[in-house]
């Protein structure tokens, strides 16, 4: 959990604010932008195992 945390925290998704906690940021075109890259990654994986399934493009 830790080591998310600090992953996400490099990655300026989220912030610290000192005695208070973790925060997610509000820059939606961060978000955005984000959200796109693990739907691109999500698209690939599933993409790559229909193949090897037997499944080419239609």
């Amino acid at each position: 959990m830790q080591k998310a945390m600090s992953r996400l925290e490099r990655e300026e998704l989220l912030y610290t604010e000192r005695t208070s906690g973790r925060f997610v940021t509000e820059d939606r075109s961060m978000i955005d932008q984000t959200r796109k890259e693990l739907a691109a990654i999500q698209i690939q994986q599933f993409m790559k195992k229909m193949n090897q399934m037997g499944f080419g493009k239609l």
